[in-house]
């Protein structure tokens, strides 16, 4: 999988014994994060990065699976509604920490992210493998999947 933060406030992440998963450091340097049982991997959104106006920042990962094995992994996004307009929350800004940006749509934001970690979203041949959900305004928030096994806001991913 491309190298890539996720668009969300945060995802919380349950990995099998194969692991994968990799966070880049500030250095630039790639650490394994290993999988440990009965214990969450919290990734750090940029909707959460955002909102603290770059105070806190979203976690930069990757998975690269070079075991031989199949790798499966659990995950739990949370996200804003599609409509939502976002801005510097006010306790994160200040004469130090100026705002970031004034405000953005939450939609557009998402589209954009989406362009950048799936570049092959307008090719027709390639991202046949990937499913857009439409929702309606009842139901769960909309997002990309890479798997046949998604339902609500939990993913099965194989990769």
């Amino acid at each position: 999988m491309l190298r890539h933060n996720d668009a969300g406030v945060f995802a919380m992440l349950q990995q099998d014994d194969v692991g994968g998963l990799e966070i880049r450091s500030k250095t630039g340097e790639w650490i394994v994060v290993p999988p440990v049982e009965n214990r969450l991997v919290v990734n750090i959104g940029d909707r959460l990065k955002m909102w603290t106006n770059h105070r806190i920042a979203s976690t930069l990962h990757r998975v690269v699976n070079c075991y031989g094995r199949d790798r499966y992994s659990a995950g739990i996004f949370a996200t804003s509604n599609y409509d939502t307009d976002i801005a510097p929350l006010p306790s994160c800004v200040d004469a130090a920490h100026p705002p970031k940006f004034e405000q953005m749509h939450i939609g557009e934001a998402l589209l954009f992210h989406y362009s950048r970690v799936w570049p092959s979203l307008g090719n027709a041949e390639v991202s046949s493998s990937y499913r857009y959900t439409q929702c309606s305004p009842e139901s769960v928030p909309c997002r990309m999947s890479a798997s046949k096994d998604h339902h609500r806001d939990t993913e099965v991913r194989r990769y």
